[in-house]
């Protein structure tokens, strides 16, 4: 039993041609046809410079750039090593942290430090050009996005309130006074998703 004559039958097979190849081509030239929030920017765009900032109990605090992910005991050696007597566990210094991350170090009970890793300042991730997720900056954290003053951070603030937080930047177009060319100034600087930097 035949459902379409000949001429329909060109002409489908034509249209599903036709969506394949256009499928496939913007496959191959955007990888983030099929991106995932929970994918990290690190993983789809992976940086040749790290920046991370030491605090602390360390000889020389201060920011340092890495040509690859650092460990931990990488970054400690980088800033001169540990200060005073402080006793060291392998264990502490086994991991890896990501770009524009703080560590700060103090001493702990029995002389062995303690570390915390957190993000630095937004103004520091600015100005070393490593993108922020928006929806981990406040009201304050956000104007110093280049192009966002008072009163577009706290429309960001409020959608994040009342929306949750944004999956990807384009949601930005969303808020009053963001438009194409905010918008992309915003993307210069910003990531967005469920993880944080």
């Amino acid at each position: 039993m035949r459902y379409f004559n000949k001429n329909q039958q060109i002409a489908v097979c034509f249209i599903t041609y036709s969506l394949f190849i256009f499928f496939f081509i913007g496959f191959l030239s955007d990888c983030r046809l099929f991106y995932s929030p929970e994918i990290s920017d690190e993983f789809l765009y992976p940086s040749d410079n790290y920046y991370i900032e030491v605090i602390g109990d360390v000889k020389n605090p201060g920011v340092y750039s890495y040509s690859g992910k650092p460990k931990i005991s990488e970054v400690i050696a980088g800033a001169g090593g540990l200060r005073g007597n402080l006793s060291t566990l392998k264990e502490q210094f086994a991991g890896s942290i990501n770009n524009g991350a703080r560590l700060i170090i103090k001493t702990g009970t029995e002389n062995v430090p303690r570390i915390w890793v957190g993000t630095m300042e937004p103004e520091k991730l600015v100005v070393l050009d490593i993108p922020i997720n928006i929806n981990t900056l406040s009201q304050e954290g956000l104007m110093v996005i280049p192009g966002v003053g008072r009163g577009i951070a706290e429309r960001i603030e409020e959608y994040r309130v009342n929306n949750g937080n944004f999956l990807v930047l384009d949601e930005l177009r969303k808020i009053r006074g963001i438009g194409e060319k905010k918008l992309a100034t915003i993307k210069r600087y910003c990531t967005a998703g469920l993880w944080n930097n």
